[in-house]
């Protein structure tokens, strides 16, 4: 039997939410007061959220399908945790300033969506609510 895709992208959950929360507390607390958690895709999201309780991570955001109707980050918040991104220049327009704070690496070489992607912390290019309608997608 096959393995789907979308079964094969939870492979490394733990993994992957443990490299976002080492990257989380890389960033200094003043600055993390002020940074959202945002990544490409809802599984990524929902993998955060779910696990997050035990990591002590604040809630994701993502504009991916059903997710992006979930909220958008506050405006205090200038600066984006980013998950699910190929690079920075894949993240632009809408964020800039990117630097790597840590690579995916799910722990058993399967090659899924966010297998090698960078965690970067960024700065947001516009406020969250002009952003937001640019940054919905679905698929």
């Amino acid at each position: 039997m096959a393995l789907d895709s979308a079964q094969g992208d939870t492979v490394g959950w733990p993994s992957f939410v443990g490299t976002v929360s080492r990257a989380w507390r890389e960033i200094p607390a003043s600055e993390r007061a002020h940074t959202a958690i945002f990544t490409g895709n809802y599984g990524e999201a929902g993998a955060i959220d779910l696990l997050e309780p035990k990591l002590g991570l604040p809630r994701a955001y993502s504009g991916h399908n059903g997710f992006s109707e979930w909220g958008i980050p506050p405006v205090t918040d200038t600066r984006a945790l980013l998950a699910g991104f190929n690079d920075a220049a894949d993240s632009a327009p809408n964020f800039d300033q990117c630097r790597t704070l840590a690579i995916v690496d799910n722990g058993v070489g399967l090659s899924n969506d966010e297998q090698h992607l960078p965690i970067m912390l960024c700065h947001i290019t516009r406020p969250w609510t002009a952003l937001w309608p640019r940054l919905r997608h679905y698929d």
